[in-house]
Parts: structure tokens; sequence; C-alpha cells
């Protein structure tokens, strides 16, 4: 029987598009402007097709290194270590699907979304000072421990409560406008971003002003 969908789905480059957004860079064409390689040469990079390494004589094409030196990091950071030597032969495919079809794809792409909206949250998080960063990893514990307490901060950094409490809120409008300006990610979604990784959108909403 027909199926009333056509579904495609399209495989990219992750640690790629990463590394863009820390960099700044919102598109391919940008950062082609930026190191001097074909948008091309880069999309295909960021497509899986290519790999940074040359496979005639193993050693890293001048095309990855420019874009690694743009994107300020070491080209084998820019692609997943099984795709450094072997680039996908297809990075995509097409598919009918129904109505039970598309309600299994909605579910995961809702647990793939919380995934990118992490990583979203953890660069940004890179760019806060490195004060500001920890009492924020500390206060919502995103290193893997629980939470800690305005008291308990403020006796591990030696300053008063409402000092952290105010720490706390300069970090959290930096990220809202780190995720909104730096990685292009509109208003209303950072703020989003920010809720759905803590699970504070009331203290958020109210630092936001």
């Amino acid at each position: 029987m027909t199926k009333d969908y056509l579904v495609q789905v399209r495989i990219r480059n992750g640690p790629f598009k990463r590394a863009m957004l820390r960099a700044g860079f919102s598109s391919a064409a940008e950062l082609s402007r930026a190191c001097g390689v074909q948008q091309t040469t880069i999309s295909r990079y960021f497509g899986l097709k290519d790999s940074p390494y040359d496979r005639k004589n193993k050693d890293i094409r001048p095309s990855a290194l420019k874009v690694a030196e743009a994107l300020n990091c070491h080209p084998n950071d820019l692609f997943p270590k099984q795709h450094l030597h072997d680039p996908l032969e297809k990075n995509s495919t097409t598919f009918d699907a129904d109505l039970i079809d598309i309600a299994a794809l909605a579910e995961s792409s809702s647990l793939i979304k919380q995934f990118e909206q992490h990583d979203l949250l953890q660069t940004a998080l890179e760019h806060l000072p490195e004060r500001d960063r920890q009492i924020v990893s500390d206060r919502f514990g995103l290193d893997g421990q629980n939470g800690a307490t305005f008291a308990e901060l403020g006796v591990k950094y030696g300053v008063n409560r409402t000092r952290i409490d105010q720490i706390q809120r300069r970090a959290l409008r930096n990220l809202k406008i780190i995720i909104r300006e730096r990685l292009h990610v509109k208003s209303y979604d950072a703020l989003s971003i920010i809720a759905g990784c803590f699970y504070l959108a009331h203290d958020i909403m109210e630092a936001s002003y």
C-alpha cells in the first residue's frame, strides 16, 4: 500500500557544525569568505562526503587545515573519529511513511533536539568568564552533581548569597545574549534552550530582564 508521506533524511557533520557556531559562523558561505576555501569543499566536509586526510598520501588536506585554522581547532576535532579517513558514500536517504511512522520520527527528533540544545548551552557557557561559568555550573549541577544553594556557593567563593544571586542573574542574561547573537538563535528559542536545560524557567525569566 502506498504511504502518504515521503521523508528525506540527511546526515550532517556534528563536530563541524558545533565548531562553526563556537567561532561565530552561521553558514558555509561565511566560513568560505573567512578561510579562503571554496564553499563547495566546506559543504562536502559538512556533509561528510570528504575526509580531512588525503587517501593517497595520508596527509591532512590543505583545505582542512585552512578551515581548522579559521575555526581555531585541529582538523581532527572537526570530524567524527570514524570519518577522519573514511567519508560517507551516501549521506541522505528517502523513504515512504505513514502517520505511525511520522509519530515515531517526531518522538526521536524531540530527543535529538534535547541533545542539540544541550550542546548549544555548553558552547555558550564557554564564552562566559571562568568564575561566572563555574558558579552557574555549581548552581545548576551541570557537572553531574546536585545543584548548590546560594548559601553554599557563598561559602565556597567567599561572598554573601546576595552576590551569588547577582552573578547568577548576570550570567543567565549573558547566556541568553550569547545564544541569540553569537550562535544565531532567536531570542525566544534562546530562553527556551536555557530554561529547558536548567529546568528553572522562572528564575531565568526573572534574570532575563
